[in-house]
């Protein structure tokens, strides 16, 4: 395995500066298969259907994406059916948010691992109040921050811009980098957070502030820790 411990997964742009991780018990593992989206999902963006070209001011239903990023001075844009986004000479991000009006309850992504180190990841986040990623000192919280690298996942909570690490784990084998097709899918439900991995594993995590914490705005995140990262590329998002 890697470098990529819990530890430099979590020294994100986001997070840069802002104290210890703490690592809580409380996950639950059960093995089983990533559900694709259901018709209830309000918000389904499939974008092999788009044409090659920059994000799309809105999604389906015409809300607007905000995008935010640190180190990277582009993107992201539409590819060859896919949802890709720069990818910096060293660490950096691209934070792709969609404001819902109502707490975010389910997210996830459709998406290959290209080649490259295990320092490329995406996540998957729930921002609340409006205060959205990068810079340093902002109060930001979300009630779910869910990373996924070819070789770890970490999932955690970000309470007054303070990232709060509940569970991790890693991939053996190593997931593809060669564009083979791979799923994460979250759902919120009080204080419980479950998550499918692209592994098929699936994961309950509880903890009070993933309830009091009012996640609005999805966000979709593409990654790098370092030079030579596996890019992410989004075949489909999803949220409600």
């Amino acid at each position: 395995m890697s470098g990529n411990s819990p530890e430099l997964i979590a020294r994100r742009p986001l997070l840069a500066g802002l104290g210890a991780l703490v690592l809580i018990a409380g996950c639950g593992r059960t093995e089983a298969r990533a559900a694709a989206p259901g018709p209830e999902d309000l918000s389904v963006q499939d974008w092999a259907t788009q044409p090659d070209g920059p994000l799309p001011a809105t999604d389906a239903l015409g809300r607007p994406y905000v995008v935010r990023r640190s180190g990277v001075t582009g993107g992201p844009w539409i590819v060859g059916g896919a949802l890709t986004a720069q990818t910096p000479a060293d660490r950096g991000a691209t934070y792709v948010n969609l404001d819902l009006g109502t707490r975010v309850e389910r997210l996830g992504a459709r998406f290959v691992f290209g080649p490259g180190n295990t320092d490329g990841s995406l996540c998957l986040a729930a921002w609340a109040g409006g205060v959205l990623p990068p810079g340093e000192g902002i109060r930001s919280a979300t009630p779910v921050h869910l990373v996924v690298t070819p070789d770890r996942w970490l999932h955690g909570v970000v309470d007054d811009g303070a990232l709060v690490v509940l569970a991790s784990g890693g991939f053996d084998p190593v997931l593809p980098r060669d564009g083979t097709p791979l799923e994460v899918d979250v759902t919120l439900d009080g204080p419980a957070v479950t998550f499918v991995l692209p592994d098929g594993s699936e994961h309950t995590v509880s903890d009070p502030r993933s309830n009091s914490i009012a996640g609005t705005t999805a966000c979709w995140e593409f990654y790098q820790d370092r030079a030579g990262g596996s890019g992410v590329r989004f075949h489909q998002t999803w949220c409600r």
